[in-house]
């Protein structure tokens, strides 16, 4: 819920066309979480959520129950005429778009409300955690 809400905010400023990316998520993050001019990669255009797929008597199973909820985000974006933009187009089928932000977590691990979504960066297949 608390990722979903942050996906809310965030899509309101993709009509906007400010929500860019890196290529690669910085080494170091300042205060801001500021994306860095000259490590823009692309452009977010568009966010779409899907549901899990699941055999239909397990999925009006879990409707009723009210499990049945989205768990896949789709992000679509442009490449933009950068360096890393022209760098990412050359390896842009070993890419993934990994969220970047901040906020607090519980003793158990849960992140809390205050969690806000600055960008979504691509990143190497192999570096997805």
């Amino acid at each position: 819920k608390v990722f979903e809400k942050a996906i809310e905010e965030y899509c309101k400023k993709i009509d906007q066309q400010i929500c860019f990316g890196e290529l690669g998520h910085p080494d170091t993050f300042d205060d801001t979480f500021d994306v860095t001019l000259n490590r823009v990669s692309h452009l977010i255009t568009k966010i779409e959520t899907k549901y899990p797929k699941v055999p239909r008597k397990k999925k009006k199973v879990m409707k009723k129950a009210g499990t049945y909820q989205k768990d896949t985000y789709l992000v679509n974006y442009r490449i933009l005429d950068t360096e890393k933009g022209r760098e990412a187009e050359r390896i842009v089928k070993d890419l993934v778009p990994s969220p970047r932000g901040s906020g607090s977590i519980d003793s158990q691990g849960v992140i809390q409300d205050d969690y806000q979504l600055f960008s979504i960066d691509l990143i190497h297949k192999k570096d997805r955690a």
